[in-house]
């Protein structure tokens, strides 16, 4: 559509020229008298040396203790221009500029290099940083075409330029330790440094580019519109901070487990009678089964002179459980170092209802918000009650089915004979039975080992019995050992069962109820607690760092230029990181993956 404007311009200079115009009378009631003076050459973009152009790509700016980091050699980015008279691109950069062709540069750098350097003044970068190296980059046409940027971006033949596809070998960016700037400033806000220690910003691959075509719009002097193309990439960004609040919590759920053992043991420690109805089922299964004729002598229960049980609780696998990471993928909480992780983008993508990402974003999109923090919050809540309900419940259940289980019974055996056409009757046996195992094994869990019955059979007046026996010609030895084995079946077939069910289970059902009561209060009342004393904790960072993704000075919600804001320039910005003490005085601002072009304008 250009063309014919620009042959009819052309031709009506040429006319002029020539001496060629008349005037002529018009009959129209108006008369329009327009003057047009401009080169002719700037009207044509596609003729070399028609348009300035300017193009800057700097992977790292910005300023952190109230120094700023443009004049810092080590990370200067690149900035090239073809300006008039020139017909080709030169690069300013303090590193070794690379001619691209097609009047595109580029320079290198080294990520290691932001690792601890000094910016002045001994004051240093907080960063720790990945291996590899970014790109900054720039392109300037005289015929109108500006491009810079920086970070992951992959250069082509003919001076093309685009963001990474990243990959496993793409490198991170850095880890941007906030703890350091942040941790003076906590107790104005209520909040102890141990609950917000090691808060780190990991940031992983980032860039940053824009393209302005930019003649159409100067020749129109309209806005850049579709002819100002910008973009950026922010891949993986993960907060990070140790918190006293976790193993505080932590600490709260060991305890009560101790609490809930010390409880279980109580219920029947070693030696507790058994009593009642109880009682009076095992006396009566004995009775049955004691109802014994052997070598010629009767034997029956006279009386069951003890009958105890004892189950101890060995909760220390349980305590041993609450260590180690919870994970839903996206939030992740290390109960023994207190450590907490969070992947940004899906828990902004939680927050808002999305699936992008931290891609595609609106310009100055911020992402430590309190929705997304919120997110962060209840995740971590609900990490906390399954482990509870997933992990601790199943493992006390376990600890419960392998309680050890104690029964002992003593009972006096009489024994009857006659001897010399008379009945002697005496109480003659002593029988000392142990039951041993598990609450699984006397309730019968699939795998639990049976409980093992051990019985011994003594005399119970020393030489009363023996002499009645000698008598009968039988011995001691033999009565005893008869007794045992015709006891030993019964007791595991006739009296465990009733120690099951008139003892074990009964005491299974209390401890259960008691178990359950503390599982209830941890995840009603301990972890809630855990919620409280965690969320100021997200609120003070909130407070004190902000993170923006796809920074725009052009458009609202402005972070602020990354560089000297020149009419006419237009940025882009991945990442920007603010911080800020108590008194939202900044302490340090970044703008991580910078990319600029313009301001541009016809010769």
């Amino acid at each position: 559509m250009k063309a014919p404007r620009f042959a009819a311009l052309g031709l009506a200079l040429l006319v002029g020229a020539s001496g060629l115009i008349v005037a002529t009378p018009s009959l129209a009631s108006w008369t329009d008298l327009e003057y047009v003076r401009t080169d002719a050459a700037a009207a044509d973009c596609t003729a070399p040396g028609s348009v300035d152009t300017t193009a800057w790509g700097r992977m790292l700016t910005g300023t952190l203790l109230g120094t700023d980091l443009d004049p810092v050699a080590a990370i200067d980015g690149i900035t090239v221009d073809n300006l008039a008279p020139a017909l080709t691109s030169s690069a300013t950069t303090s590193g070794a500029p690379t001619d691209l062709g097609s009047d595109a540069w580029s320079t290198d750098l080294a990520l290691s290099v932001l690792s601890g350097l000094d910016v002045g003044a001994g004051i240093t970068l907080p960063f720790d940083t990945d291996t590899g190296t970014y790109t900054q980059y720039g392109r300037a046409t005289s015929d109108g075409l500006s491009v810079g940027a920086s970070g992951a971006i992959t250069t082509a033949a003919g001076g093309l330029a685009s963001l990474d596809d990243p990959g496993t070998a793409t490198p991170r960016l850095a880890t941007l330790q906030l703890s350091t700037l942040i941790g003076s400033a906590l107790p104005g806000l209520g909040v102890d440094s141990a609950d917000l220690a090691d808060a780190e910003l990991r940031i992983g691959t980032v860039g940053a580019i824009a393209e302005f075509d930019s003649c159409a719009s100067l020749w129109s002097g309209g806005a850049p519109g579709t002819d100002l193309v910008r973009d950026y990439l922010v891949q993986d960004l993960g907060l990070a901070l140790t918190s006293a609040t976790v193993t505080d919590v932590a600490s709260e759920l060991r305890s009560s487990i101790v609490d809930l053992e010390t409880d279980l043991d109580a219920l029947s420690p070693a030696g507790t009678a058994i009593t009642g109805a109880a009682l009076t089922a095992v006396q009566n299964t004995l009775t049955s089964i004691l109802a014994l004729d052997l070598l010629g002598v009767d034997i029956s229960l006279a009386s069951l002179d003890s009958a105890t049980v004892g189950i101890d609780f060995d909760l220390d696998p349980v305590v041993a459980a609450v260590s180690g990471e919870l994970t839903d993928g996206v939030v992740t909480i290390d109960l023994t170092s207190g450590l907490v992780q969070a992947d940004l983008a899906a828990l902004f993508d939680a927050a808002y209802g999305s699936s992008g990402g931290l891609n595609g974003l609106p310009p100055n999109t911020s992402v430590l918000t309190a929705p997304v923090l919120a997110e962060l919050s209840t995740r971590a809540g609900a990490l906390l009650t399954d482990f509870i309900d997933l992990t601790l419940q199943p493992a006390l259940d376990a600890a419960l089915e392998a309680a050890t289980v104690t029964v002992v019974l003593d009972a006096t055996l009489r024994t009857q004979a006659t001897v010399l056409l008379t009945t002697v009757n005496v109480l003659g046996l002593d029988l000392h039975t142990e039951i041993t195992g598990t609450v699984g094994g006397f309730t019968g869990v699939s795998g639990a080992p049976t409980p093992v019955v051990a019985t011994t059979v003594t005399e119970a007046s020393p030489g009363i019995l023996n002499t009645l026996l000698a008598l009968l010609g039988i011995s001691l030895g033999s009565l005893t050992t008869a007794v045992t084995s015709a006891v030993a079946t019964p007791l595991v077939t006739d009296l465990v069962p009733v120690i099951r069910s008139q003892v074990i289970t009964p005491l299974l059902a209390t401890a259960t109820a008691t178990t359950a009561s503390t599982v209830s209060s941890l995840t009603s009342v301990t972890v809630p607690a855990f919620l409280v004393a965690f969320d100021p904790v997200l609120a003070a960072l909130q407070t004190l760092v902000d993170v923006t993704v796809n920074a725009r000075p052009d458009q609202p919600g402005s972070v602020g230029e990354p560089d000297a804001p020149d009419p006419g320039r237009w940025f882009q910005t991945a990442v920007h990181v603010g911080v800020v003490d108590g008194a939202a005085a900044s302490v340090a601002e970044f703008f991580l993956a910078n990319a600029s072009v313009g301001p541009n304008a016809l010769r």
